[in-house]
């Protein structure tokens, strides 16, 4: 949850995230995840896949 606090300060409103940690984002306040996705994928591959294609349609 730490993590994702910092994240939110930066600015980063979308962020990736392994399926085993969905549990732990739900302690953050409802109020604070508002507005932000949230991504949980069950592989490095679906991880990699998600940022890789992110990444290509920023480019």
């Amino acid at each position: 949850a730490e993590k994702v606090l910092a994240a939110l300060r930066a600015g980063i409103n979308e962020l990736v995230l392994p399926v085993l940690n969905e549990k732990d984002v739900l302690e953050i306040p409802e109020e604070v995840r508002e507005g932000v996705i949230f991504h949980y994928p069950h592989t490095i591959e679906e991880a990699l896949e998600f940022v890789l294609e992110k990444e290509t349609d920023n480019a």
